[in-house]
């Protein structure tokens, strides 16, 4: 069912909105690549080979992330806690414990997809299907996902924004 049509100007709004939640997703990569690498940086600088032969760890990879922010070591529910590491922030601990694998494993993908077929249809008219809008309407909830992490850690760029539809 075709719910209207898009002229080539609003297509490439749509294209543009896209290209801008991939450029955030992969700032939201690199933000969380980058926080994992200070992290394992702070926690290898701070404790030495006594605390990790101690607690059974041979490196940071052998922590896990606990629900509530902490860096845990391993067989600990509530003792354990790896205090000079700090809580990790709410929303980049929502990305760490289960955002970035439905990124990974679906989102991803899909994305590429999309992109693909939005740019194959810019120089003529879009005719948009039910499925179009819903995936458009997702880019929304998506990119605000996304930018929160980004917010949140104070590294957001303001050319992530999404353009207005005409």
């Amino acid at each position: 069912m075709i719910l209207d049509t898009l002229t080539p100007k609003q297509t490439d709004i749509w294209i543009k909105n896209l290209n801008k939640v991939i450029d955030v997703r992969n700032a939201v990569k690199k933000y969380h690549n980058d926080n994992y690498d200070c992290t394992e940086k702070l926690f290898n600088d701070s404790y030495g080979l006594l605390y990790k032969a101690w607690h059974g760890i041979d490196d940071f990879s052998d922590l896990y992330l606990g629900w509530d922010g902490y860096y845990r070591t391993p067989g600990s529910l509530t003792f354990g806690k790896v205090k000079k590491l700090g809580v990790v922030p709410d929303h980049l601990l929502h990305y760490k414990r289960s955002l970035r694998y439905v990124y990974r494993d679906t989102r991803d993908t899909l994305l590429e997809r999309l992109k693909q077929k939005w740019e194959h249809y810019a120089t003529q008219p879009f005719q948009i299907q039910e499925g179009d809008l819903e995936m458009y309407q997702n880019l929304h909830v998506w990119h605000r996902e996304l930018k929160d992490i980004l917010e949140e850690g104070g590294v957001y760029d303001e050319a992530f924004n999404l353009d207005e539809d005409c």
